[in-house]
């Protein structure tokens, strides 16, 4: 058994059975407390890095993911994650959010394309609960899109419940991730 620790996260790691000359590797471990199990099979040759494929469970979730950064620095990679339980995620994060102030499964589809320089993210979401940072929310879903080159992230078809009134509409938001927001 080996530990991680840094000043957010304690990663106990019970076993990690890899096959470098291949890239594979099965994991058994757990981010504060929450267990991280699965495979991972790793592609890299001169041309490409690649996820074969990644199965893992999160808690009572699970994430799959395959794809990667071709030839000439493009991106595909397309991830899942199914019922992933917000309390456990936030549980992971003591000293960042409160656990209790979520609760509800989350489901989203997240796809990475374009070149190394501008990647593009994008994807769908879906929540149903009972509360996000102890707000009473019900429901959400939306459609979002990232764009790394423009810093911008812009949701739309989002639908929702919030203490039981629907919302919908969209939102867009600039330099989510720069030294000037």
């Amino acid at each position: 058994d080996s530990k991680i620790h840094s000043r957010f996260v304690t990663m106990n790691i019970s076993s990690i059975n890899a096959d470098f000359r291949k890239f594979k590797a099965e994991i058994d471990a757990d981010i504060n407390g929450l267990a991280l199990k699965g495979n991972i099979d790793l592609g890299n040759d001169s041309e490409l890095t690649s996820i074969n494929r990644a199965d893992m469970t999160l808690g009572t979730g699970k994430i799959t993911a395959v794809g990667g950064l071709f030839n000439d620095n493009i991106f595909d990679i397309h991830a899942t994650a199914e019922d992933l339980n917000l309390k456990e995620l936030i549980s992971m994060f003591p000293d960042v959010l409160i656990s209790g102030d979520f609760d509800g499964g989350l489901n989203f589809n997240l796809d990475v394309t374009g070149t190394k320089e501008s990647p593009r993210v994008f994807g769908s979401i879906d929540y149903k609960g009972t509360k996000i940072y102890a707000l009473p929310v019900e429901r959400m879903s939306a459609n979002y899109n990232y764009s790394v080159s423009d810093n911008m992230l812009m949701m739309n078809n989002i639908q929702a419940s919030v203490i039981s009134i629907p919302v919908q509409g969209e939102i867009s938001a600039m330099n989510l991730f720069s030294d000037d927001a």
